[in-house]
Protein backbone atom coordinates (compact mmCIF):
# COMPACT_ATOMS: atom_id res chain seq x y z
CA UNK A 1 0.00 0.00 0.00
CA UNK A 2 1.13 3.38 -0.87
CA UNK A 3 0.21 5.24 2.12
CA UNK A 4 2.93 4.15 4.75
CA UNK A 5 5.26 5.58 1.85
CA UNK A 6 3.52 8.82 1.78
CA UNK A 7 3.52 9.31 5.92
CA UNK A 8 6.88 8.00 5.62
CA UNK A 9 7.88 10.59 3.27
CA UNK A 10 6.20 13.59 4.91
CA UNK A 11 7.54 12.56 8.38
CA UNK A 12 11.14 12.42 6.58
CA UNK A 13 10.67 15.84 5.15
CA UNK A 14 9.48 17.69 8.93
CA UNK A 15 5.68 17.80 7.56
CA UNK A 16 4.54 15.73 10.05
CA UNK A 17 5.69 15.23 13.46
CA UNK A 18 5.77 11.44 15.35
CA UNK A 19 5.69 12.16 19.19
CA UNK A 20 7.85 9.70 21.40
CA UNK A 21 6.72 5.99 21.85
CA UNK A 22 4.99 6.55 18.27
CA UNK A 23 6.43 4.52 14.77
CA UNK A 24 7.64 6.69 12.51
CA UNK A 25 4.51 5.65 10.18
CA UNK A 26 2.01 6.47 12.27
CA UNK A 27 0.75 10.23 12.38
CA UNK A 28 0.72 12.27 15.13
CA UNK A 29 -2.47 13.34 16.83
CA UNK A 30 -3.01 16.72 17.58
CA UNK A 31 -3.77 17.30 21.63
CA UNK A 32 -5.96 20.18 21.32
CA UNK A 33 -8.17 20.61 18.33
CA UNK A 34 -7.13 23.52 16.57
CA UNK A 35 -10.19 24.26 15.18
CA UNK A 36 -12.09 25.03 18.64
CA UNK A 37 -12.82 28.45 18.97
CA UNK A 38 -11.64 30.43 22.58
CA UNK A 39 -14.59 30.77 24.60
CA UNK A 40 -16.08 34.53 24.94
CA UNK A 41 -14.61 36.96 27.49
CA UNK A 42 -17.42 38.32 29.12
CA UNK A 43 -16.95 42.31 29.03
CA UNK A 44 -18.98 45.09 31.53
CA UNK A 45 -21.09 47.00 29.73
CA UNK A 46 -22.34 50.39 31.31
CA UNK A 47 -25.89 50.32 31.69
CA UNK A 48 -26.14 54.50 30.82
CA UNK A 49 -23.79 55.35 27.56
CA UNK A 50 -21.51 57.99 28.37
CA UNK A 51 -22.85 61.65 28.21
CA UNK A 52 -21.77 63.40 25.93
CA UNK A 53 -18.93 66.34 26.40
CA UNK A 54 -20.74 69.64 27.28
CA UNK A 55 -20.18 72.14 25.08
CA UNK A 56 -18.59 75.18 25.61
CA UNK A 57 -20.11 78.11 26.14
CA UNK A 58 -19.61 80.85 23.69
CA UNK A 59 -17.46 83.42 24.01
CA UNK A 60 -20.54 86.50 23.24
CA UNK A 61 -19.10 90.12 22.69
CA UNK A 62 -21.70 92.74 22.97
CA UNK A 63 -21.39 95.57 20.52
CA UNK A 64 -24.36 97.79 21.09
CA UNK A 65 -27.64 97.86 22.46
CA UNK A 66 -30.72 99.99 21.85
CA UNK A 67 -33.07 100.50 24.46
CA UNK A 68 -36.76 101.34 23.24
CA UNK A 69 -40.25 100.65 24.94
CA UNK A 70 -41.46 99.65 21.18
CA UNK A 71 -38.29 97.43 20.24
CA UNK A 72 -35.34 96.91 21.64
CA UNK A 73 -32.46 95.74 20.54
CA UNK A 74 -28.85 93.77 20.95
CA UNK A 75 -26.32 93.87 18.40
CA UNK A 76 -24.14 90.84 19.73
CA UNK A 77 -21.15 89.31 17.72
CA UNK A 78 -22.38 91.45 14.91
CA UNK A 79 -26.12 90.05 15.06
CA UNK A 80 -28.78 92.62 15.72
CA UNK A 81 -31.29 91.10 17.85
CA UNK A 82 -35.23 91.74 19.49
CA UNK A 83 -36.45 90.55 22.21
CA UNK A 84 -37.59 86.84 21.87
CA UNK A 85 -34.57 85.92 19.05
CA UNK A 86 -31.91 83.72 18.88
CA UNK A 87 -28.15 83.41 18.37
CA UNK A 88 -26.51 80.10 19.35
CA UNK A 89 -29.53 78.63 20.86
CA UNK A 90 -29.87 81.91 23.51
CA UNK A 91 -32.90 83.43 23.65
CA UNK A 92 -32.66 87.18 23.85
CA UNK A 93 -34.60 88.33 26.97
CA UNK A 94 -34.10 91.67 28.14
CA UNK A 95 -31.84 94.67 26.92
CA UNK A 96 -31.17 97.86 28.96
CA UNK A 97 -28.40 100.43 28.91
CA UNK A 98 -25.30 98.75 28.21
CA UNK A 99 -26.12 94.74 29.19
CA UNK A 100 -27.90 91.98 27.49
CA UNK A 101 -29.59 89.11 29.23
CA UNK A 102 -29.28 85.68 27.41
CA UNK A 103 -31.34 82.53 28.84
CA UNK A 104 -30.87 78.74 27.64
CA UNK A 105 -31.76 75.60 29.72
CA UNK A 106 -31.62 77.17 32.70
CA UNK A 107 -28.72 79.34 32.11
CA UNK A 108 -28.84 83.11 32.04
CA UNK A 109 -25.71 85.35 30.74
CA UNK A 110 -25.60 88.77 31.52
CA UNK A 111 -23.84 90.38 28.68
CA UNK A 112 -21.59 93.87 29.16
CA UNK A 113 -20.94 96.91 26.61
CA UNK A 114 -17.15 97.00 26.33
CA UNK A 115 -16.61 93.55 28.43
CA UNK A 116 -14.28 91.64 25.35
CA UNK A 117 -14.51 88.71 28.37
CA UNK A 118 -17.38 87.44 27.66
CA UNK A 119 -20.59 87.33 29.86
CA UNK A 120 -21.65 86.70 33.67
CA UNK A 121 -23.18 83.56 33.89
CA UNK A 122 -26.30 82.62 36.94
CA UNK A 123 -27.77 79.24 36.89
Amino acid sequence: MAFPNVVKALWAGGLLLSTPGHAANEVAVPRNNPFVRPPIQAQEIPLQPDAPPAAAEPNFVLRATVVSPHMPMANIDGTILTLGETIHDYRLISVSQGTATLYKDNTQLTLHLGDNEGADTQD
